[in-house]
Order: C-alpha cells, then structure tokens, then sequence
C-alpha cells in the first residue's frame, strides 16, 4: 500500500486483534507523504479482516502532524468495524 513516490520510515508491526468479535490482522506502520511534502511523516493502518466467504481490508492514515485532528477519529473507526 506504499506508492511509488512514498517511502518506508522503520518498519511494520502486525498483531491480531478482535474488533466486535471479528478477528483481524493489524498492520500499523509510518511512511513519508506522496501527495504533498514527502518529509512529513504518515501514520496508516491496514486491518484484514476475513471470515468464511469474505475479506474486507480497510486502510486508514493520517499525517503525524495533524495527529491532533485525527487520531482519535482514527481509532474510532479502526473500532467501530462489524460484520453485517
């Protein structure tokens, strides 16, 4: 999910995790921006989600500097996944 004009700052971390009883794996990690100053830092989230005959991956990120606005709004949503 790193774009050609974005690049890798550290490394990944994966865990499971169970959101509303939905195991996930999560995948948190920080890469330089595309879009606008490549210095500044992103913080993303991928979730992958399956169960028998289905597979949602939800992607998630926000820049560090605008932590601030955005990263309760972004643990709210990581959580509030369901299976409907």
């Amino acid at each position: 999910c790193i774009g050609p004009a974005s690049r890798l700052m550290g490394g990944y971390t994966y865990k499971w995790t169970v959101i509303n009883g939905a195991n996930c794996i999560q995948i948190d990690y920080k890469r330089t921006g595309s879009n606008f100053d490549s210095s500044i830092p992103v913080i993303c989230r991928i979730a992958i989600f399956q169960n028998n005959n289905e597979m949602v991956k939800i992607i998630l990120s926000y820049r560090e500097k605008e932590a601030d606005l955005w990263k309760a709004d972004f643990e709210k949503v990581f959580k509030s996944f369901r299976w409907i």
